[in-house]
């Protein structure tokens, strides 16, 4: 795997998930040789950098904290990326800060010359864009699939109102809106429909900043998603697939991904996460409170602030207080879906989150366990532990740990099953309030059967975090 772009998260965020998926290696490129990490990088990263990687390259540093997942590698020192050095069964991914969209439309020209796969993800505020391509016939190329879909419109009721039909009209009116977000294919909209620009009044936001850690985690499971089932299903020559061909492979080669739409049943078939049982996710307006300075709220004062300036412009400094001041229990965190949505949950800047420890749902990650079993090499946060702490350290234990370490302003800690009343019935007046009670535990046996009062949000991975930032903003 090749990913080239490293702006923002959503790339190095990709190639994470790739090598826990266990692609055998994977090449860094980013284009501009001078970019540095600076602060940003620390904040869209969802933990994987570090403050001491601040001056380093971009794609040295990337690679260097990537390299605790697999084996990770940067790729030539020129600005542009040269498919002929690319080996020739390696997918090129391009992701944020490849250069402009015809440059990435050309390397997606150059791999189906050359017979590679190719994907294209894309993370701005809180949308998100896959596109995959096999490689093989049936398949089209970027530059091909940069039109606008023939049954997008922009008012007046639909003649058929059934689901697939309301969906698709979503899928094309987030593909209208990726299309008028760049200069270079604004035009295909702009000549056949002149209320084109009605068209941000259909997604959930609008603002084209950096995603904010937890999101761009989300885009890239969704990329990592798709890319897996390109692999499993589109590259095989056309002569030998079977003589039922699933219509719905062409369809999948674009994913939208909108924040109004992560958690919503129209999306589950592209989005690998669980709708809650228990809220909606909708767009979180700025709380119009943005005058207060990163300062004010402690981010860049002493004690290990993580200064996270995106994540508040996009939610607001009043819902960034409240995380910050609350108490989350998280269950399951031997399960990889878990172990994603405790660096989603710290990322998203809570002040506390408590592991519930309880062996019994840790997927065969267990003490005493040998670390060359397969549960600690998909699990994102036990890659990182000590060996020695996985032989005598319950997994709750370790991932508490390594989390605390990766974000020094979220206290992580433990407690076990039976002492979680005492969260569940805690006094609401404490400072640090339980927002919520979390179960990313993948399907297997929930540890949370009674919950009292609190609420109980059930996703797995980043998807976790956009529930809780909903929950946060409802929070008097």
């Amino acid at each position: 795997m090749v990913v080239t772009g490293l702006d923002g998260g959503v790339g190095a965020l990709v190639a994470k998930q790739l090598l826990l998926r266990g692609v055998k290696k994977v090449w860094l490129h980013h284009p501009t040789l001078e970019d540095v990490i600076d602060e940003s990088h620390l904040e869209t990263s969802c933990g994987i950098l570090r403050a001491n990687d601040l001056g380093d390259g971009v794609a040295s540093a990337f690679a260097r904290r990537l390299r605790g997942y697999g084996v990770c590698e940067t790729l030539g020192v020129s600005d542009h990326l040269d498919v002929n050095t690319v080996p020739r069964n390696a997918l090129v991914c391009v992701c944020d800060g490849s250069g402009e969209l015809a440059n990435a439309a050309g390397l997606g020209e150059q791999c189906r010359n050359t017979k590679r796969a190719f994907a294209f993800v894309k993370a701005r505020g809180l949308t998100g864009t896959v596109f995959v391509d096999s490689g093989t016939p049936d398949a089209v190329t970027l530059y091909q699939a940069l039109r606008p879909q023939n049954t997008y419109t922009t008012g007046g009721a639909a003649e058929n109102t059934t689901d697939s039909f309301a969906d698709t009209q979503r899928t094309d009116a987030l593909h209208a809106a990726f299309l008028l977000s760049n200069p270079e294919t604004r035009w295909l909209l702009a000549k056949k429909d002149k209320n084109v620009h009605d068209v941000h009044a259909l997604i959930g936001a609008t603002l084209t900043g950096h995603s904010p850690g937890p999101f761009a985690a989300l885009v890239a499971e969704i990329a990592c998603e798709g890319i897996g089932d390109m692999l499993r299903m589109g590259r095989v020559a056309p002569d030998d697939r079977p003589d039922e061909v699933d219509d719905k492979k062409t369809a999948s080669q674009w994913t939208h991904v909108d924040a109004l739409d992560v958690l919503d049943s129209g999306a589950a078939a592209s989005a690998p996460v669980p709708k809650s049982e228990t809220c909606w996710y909708e767009p979180i307006p700025c709380s119009g409170n943005e005058e207060t300075s990163a300062s004010a709220s402690g981010d860049n004062e002493s004690g290990g602030r993580i200064s996270r300036p995106t994540l508040r412009t996009l939610i607001g400094h009043l819902v960034m207080s409240k995380l910050a001041k609350g108490k989350v229990l998280l269950a399951g965190v031997g399960t990889p879906g878990s172990g994603a949505a405790l660096e989603a949950l710290c990322a998203l800047g809570v002040g506390e989150i408590v592991l519930v420890d309880d062996e019994n749902v840790s997927s065969g990650v267990d003490t005493g366990v040998d670390p060359n079993d397969t549960g600690i090499r998909e699990h994102p946060i036990l890659r990182l532990a000590d060996p020695g702490d996985l032989a005598c350290v319950s997994v709750a234990r370790v991932c508490a740990r390594v989390a605390a370490n990766a974000f020094p302003d979220v206290r992580v800690e433990t407690c076990l099953v039976e002492n979680m009343g005492r969260f569940f019935f805690a006094n609401e007046n404490q400072e640090n309030r339980l927002i919520a009670a979390v179960d990313a535990s993948s399907g297997h046996r929930a540890a949370f059967r009674e919950t009292g009062s609190c609420k109980l949000v059930r996703a797995t991975g980043a998807a976790a975090a956009m529930e809780l930032a909903l929950l946060a903003k409802g929070l008097e």
